[in-house]
């Protein structure tokens, strides 16, 4: 007598195999968490754009003596926690910084998103520029130690350059 033998899987592996794919998928969906990549993207920009501000600041204030947010040398009051996209001192200092030179006219329009999450602060001679990270990566960065107005606080809130 020939025993018949059945060729294929049977319903309980097939089971089995979709179960450990959909754990796979759960693991890696979990690891690569696409919100966050999106939000560390985001940041990165931000990053980018705080220190293009920074920068710029820094060469302005080699050239001409003073930061951008005063109107000569000698003249300058401190600045504290200035929003960058405020029609105040940030959104002037970018003005005097693109008219001088130090930064690309088109700025205002590259950064448009990020400039509501970047503060500017400092005095005549110094220049702290933050900002607000949304990452989990950048909120335990080394540099994000300080709070709008650059101050180390704990715990810590923005992402800071300063000089």
């Amino acid at each position: 007598m020939k025993k018949f033998m059945k060729k294929g899987f049977t319903l309980v592996e097939l089971l089995i195999v979709i179960a450990l794919l959909g754990a796979l998928a759960i693991g890696l969906l979990a690891a690569l968490d696409p919100v966050e990549m999106m939000r560390r993207g985001a940041d990165t920009g931000a990053r980018n754009n705080t220190k293009s501000m920074f920068d710029a600041f820094t060469r302005f204030y080699v050239a001409k003596g003073y930061m951008p947010w005063c109107n000569a040398p000698g003249s300058c009051t401190a600045t504290s926690g200035l929003q960058a996209n405020a029609a105040g001192a940030a959104s002037i200092a970018i003005e005097n910084t693109i008219s001088a030179g130090e930064l690309k006219s088109t700025f205002f329009t590259a950064a448009r998103k990020d400039l509501t999450r970047i503060y500017v602060s400092g005095t005549e001679s110094t220049a702290i520029v933050c900002f607000l990270p949304q990452s989990k990566s950048l909120s335990t960065d080394a540099n994000t130690l300080y709070n709008a107005s650059g101050v180390t606080t704990s715990p810590a809130t923005h992402w800071c350059l300063s000089q």
